[in-house]
């Protein structure tokens, strides 16, 4: 399966992990899948479940909310999350409904980060960040709007152990909230390197090391990876940890599977 996490930052940002492991009907796995993108200023959202589905709900949450770059004042326009949620989740429902019996069995869930142009927490500088959360097959939005916070999808979220090595990150006293005043974005990427470390020390075959990092903010997005490198005090070479070479879209996942000589329906992301 997979492994997605939203997070709310108490400094008005939010977000999104989204590992890249696929497991196929046979029971092999691979790690060639992204399922986490900006879908609309200023929303990410992210997949578990069928690929085909997974990609059929984000491609469509993208066409939902495209503004077109000649709109009057195109780049200051950003979406309401509770409002696009609303508005997103009879049109979930409906792509869940009409797809294969063979997709539908695997199940779909999404999971939605965006910050509100209009809501603060409690200071006018700070936007209030939402996670939102949707299964199938109704997609009733499943909202955490408090700060500090963070939600899971995937079967990372079924693992004890990985749920319990983020919660150091949301306490007050955290040291990664710390690095966050000390570097832009530390927080961010203190959680992409948690990933790394508690599945390597607890792997499951569904969940992959490398993760996607969606960071979002009202006005911008950036995104990168976990990607680093680890050095020996005997001077030896650094080992290198690098995001392997990934589909972006369902075309491109399918030519993948091709390569590999292996079917793609029934995939599992």
């Amino acid at each position: 399966m997979t492994w997605v996490i939203g997070a709310a930052s108490l400094l008005g940002y939010g977000v999104m992990l989204s590992d890249v492991r696929v497991t196929f009907p046979d029971g092999s796995t691979a790690d060639l899948l992204r399922k986490a993108f900006p879908v609309g200023p200023y929303l990410s959202a992210g997949f578990a479940g069928s690929v085909q589905i997974g990609y059929r709900l984000l491609n469509a949450l993208g066409e939902h909310l495209y503004v077109p770059p000649s709109y009057p004042d195109a780049d200051q326009v950003a979406w309401q999350p509770e409002w696009v949620a609303e508005q997103f989740a009879p049109i979930a429902k409906r792509i869940f409904a009409t797809s294969s019996p063979v997709e539908q069995r695997l199940g779909s869930r999404l999971l939605m980060v965006g910050v509100s142009p209009n809501e603060s927490m409690g200071l006018p500088e700070i936007p209030r960040v939402y996670l939102i959360r949707f299964a199938s097959p109704d997609f009733t939005p499943r909202y955490m709007r408090r700060g500090l916070n963070i939600a899971h999808i995937g079967s990372g979220a079924n693992d004890r152990r990985y749920i319990q090595a983020f919660k150091s990150h949301f306490r007050l006293s955290a040291s990664s909230l710390r690095a966050e005043n000390s570097r832009g974005d530390g927080w961010a990427q203190m959680l992409g390197g948690t990933v790394d470390l508690i599945a390597g020390e607890h792997p499951r075959a569904s969940v992959s090391p490398h993760v996607h990092v969606i960071i979002c903010r009202l006005g911008s997005f950036s995104e990168g990876n976990n990607n680093h490198r680890t050095y020996s005090l005997d001077g030896s070479p650094p080992i290198a940890f690098e995001m392997p070479q990934i589909a972006s879209t369902y075309d491109e996942f399918l030519r993948m599977c091709r390569d590999r000589e292996i079917g793609a329906e029934g995939a599992l992301g």
